[in-house]
């Protein structure tokens, strides 16, 4: 009796031990996930909502796999790709991503995933900062990492990756609340959007670049294909681009090779990467180069969102041919998914926000602004005085005399000032000054749905519009 009384006594004691370990794991992970930084789809390039997306997709259902940097996240439309070629392609992909992090995103997606291609954006492949053995900074590599689920593969990655850059502590790196406890002070409602469905939105990786630079002068040019020289990849980067090839080799995928247009890479990067392309029998398309460049009819200035990354119609562009090759090379696409059907609506949501983010006529603006997702603030000021004018949560507000009109914005928590006074002129939305410079008119749309004051123009004497 007594062996049986210490047996029961140290089997509760043994329970009571693996409770407080598991509700002590628990209340971690749940810290963890708060105070981590978060890139969602209102964000530049929402690196976070990809990777949680990608964890959400059904087992064994794509078709493509893009992975790269910011340049591949804007660069292929995904949605265009499903829609008129078949192909349920998602991008994995976050600021300046190194090759290495590419390789580690590629071994974990074949966890769930086997998709029959795989395409690979090159920026990274080649110098983006300098000082950098893998050329991206020790923070795009703790934010390409920080929601990859635990398990090997990101212990390897971490440790990997850690060793090629001293800035980064592989211990931190693995629990976040060590990494990130100086952030309770900078916490806000987007912290918790991480258990909220709007962390998962997204368009299966793709995220649409708004505007373009048809208002600014730019010397950019397509090289032609026998300019340039071929250079070296260094020593770790062909490491990386070589287990790319190998791992989808191993599983029967077709690995191409993209480079978006651009003006961070040249012709001396092209040859260097035909040349390992040729090395590997690889498919690489370069676009450019000037020939790949006229072949889908890309137009810098109007196609371009910024000097780096292509904008909505480019995207468009880029996965046309993406569709062509990838026929090309024999990759077939897989049946209709409810998954890609079921993100119509976000596409047109964006297709909507970015027809405005390049339109220059004011009359022509604020028709297309009467959309009841968008929250409109118009700060003015002249000889009539100096006005605000909100358009919010359906109602129409007129204000004259000069105090601050403040409030929250319908769908979040997000706090808005707006005022036009003899101090200046000002569009605050969460903390964040929307307007720039003294002009006499400015104009902020924020989406409802996206949560993102997504465009800020300011309009000359003319009533043509400038986007900033």
């Amino acid at each position: 009796m007594q062996v049986f009384r210490s047996f029961k006594e140290h089997r509760s004691f043994a329970l009571r031990v693996a409770l407080f370990v598991f509700l002590l794991a628990s209340c971690l992970i749940i810290l963890s996930l708060i105070l981590m930084p978060k890139e969602f789809i209102n964000s530049g390039y929402p690196g976070t909502s990809a990777m949680l997306g990608f964890y959400d997709l059904p087992e064994d259902s794509l078709d493509v796999l893009i992975l790269g940097s910011s340049h591949a996240i804007t660069g292929v439309d995904t949605q265009k790709l499903y829609d008129d070629h078949g192909y349920k392609s998602y991008t994995l992909g976050c600021s300046e991503q190194n090759i290495a992090v590419s390789y580690f995103y590629l071994k974990e997606a074949l966890k769930t995933q086997h998709p029959k291609a795989v395409i690979l954006e090159t920026l990274m492949a080649f110098p983006f900062r300098d000082d950098k053995i893998l050329y991206s900074s020790a923070a795009s590599s703790e934010k390409a990492l920080n929601y990859m689920k635990p398990g090997v593969n990101r212990l390897r990655a971490v440790y990997e990756i850690s060793k090629y850059d001293s800035e980064l502590d592989p211990l931190s790196m693995l629990l976040h609340f060590l990494r990130y406890h100086e952030r309770w002070d900078n916490l806000s409602e987007k912290d918790l959007l991480i258990f909220d469905d709007y962390a998962y939105l997204t368009l299966h990786g793709y995220n649409v670049k708004y505007g373009n630079l048809l208002k600014e002068e730019q010397k950019y040019h397509p090289f032609d294909k026998d300019s340039g020289r071929t250079g070296e990849l260094s020593p770790v980067i062909r490491g990386y681009l070589s287990r790319i090839v190998d791992l989808c080799r191993k599983n029967n995928m077709e690995l191409i090779l993209l480079k978006t247009p651009s003006n961070r890479t040249g012709a001396n990067e092209y040859r260097t990467m035909s040349a390992f392309a040729e090395e590997n029998s690889l498919y690489y398309l370069d676009l450019n180069e000037a020939e790949a460049y006229g072949k889908i009819g890309f137009d810098y200035k109007n196609d371009m969102g910024n000097v780096g990354h292509v904008n909505f119609t480019g995207a468009q562009k880029i996965a046309d041919r993406i569709g062509e090759v990838l026929k090309e090379s024999g990759v077939t696409p897989g049946s209709p998914d409810r998954d890609w059907e079921e993100t119509e609506g976000l596409y047109k949501i964006c297709r909507e926000n970015f027809m405005i983010s390049i339109e220059d006529s004011k009359d022509e603006y604020l028709s297309m602004a009467e959309n009841r997702r968008y929250s409109l603030f118009i700060v003015t000021r002249g000889e009539e005085g100096d006005s605000v004018y909100l358009r919010c949560d359906h109602k129409e507000v007129l204000y004259r005399d000069g105090t601050p009109v403040t409030g929250t914005l319908p769908g979040s928590q997000k706090e808005y000032e707006a005022y036009s006074n003899e101090e200046g002129m000002s569009v605050m939305i969460d903390g964040d000054e929307k307007i720039t410079g003294d002009k006499k008119w400015y104009a902020v749309i924020y989406d409802e749905v996206l949560r993102d004051a997504f465009d800020v123009v300011y309009s000359d004497e003319d009533g043509r519009l400038t986007h900033i």
